[in-house]
Order: C-alpha cells, then sequence, then structure tokens
C-alpha cells in the first residue's frame, strides 16, 4: 500500500466532479498551484495530500484572476502584459 497519495477533485459548476490521482503527490501539488482556470468557467479545486493517516487540503476557486495589469490568452489563461518602459 502506498503511504503518500495526491487527489485533485475539479468541481464544476453544474455539480459535475472530476477525480484525478497522483503517484506524486509534489507533483499533484506544483500542477493544483498552477490551475488558473478558465474565464467564464466557474470550477472550484480541491487537492488533497495523503501521508499515512493524516491528510491536509487546499482549495481554490477558479478562474483566479490576476489583479496586476493581464489578459485571459485563449488556451494558455491569465498573461501578465508588460509595460512599455519608455527612456
Amino acid at each position: 500500500m502506498r503511504d503518500n497519495l495526491g487527489v485533485l477533485l475539479m468541481e464544476e459548476a453544474d455539480g459535475v466532479i472530476a477525480v484525478q490521482l497522483f503517484a506524486d503527490p509534489v507533483d499533484g501539488l506544483a500542477r493544483f498551484d498552477n490551475y488558473i482556470g478558465t474565464e467564464g468557467k466557474l470550477q472550484r479545486a480541491r487537492y488533497l495530500n495523503i501521508v499515512g493517516d493524516k491528510v491536509e487540503m487546499k482549495v481554490k476557486d477558479l478562474p483566479v484572476k490576476d489583479e496586476s495589469t493581464g489578459a485571459f490568452r485563449l488556451g494558455e489563461g491569465w498573461v501578465k502584459i508588460e509595460e512599455d518602459k519608455k527612456p
């Protein structure tokens, strides 16, 4: 039996839930941290890190919007727009 396991739960606004399992919980957590979602598509992500008999959970609502200057780029998500640097 595994001592460590990562579980990613993606919940859609209509109630549909997708489950993804990670044999490497560190890799799963890195993927969870990088999810920003898609504009106009409401989701909630939960990441469960199971270590022995303990469970750690992280939750975030998607899409994540960066308040800095930027925009959503189709297929990539949120991208930062660099301001012109004038001399």
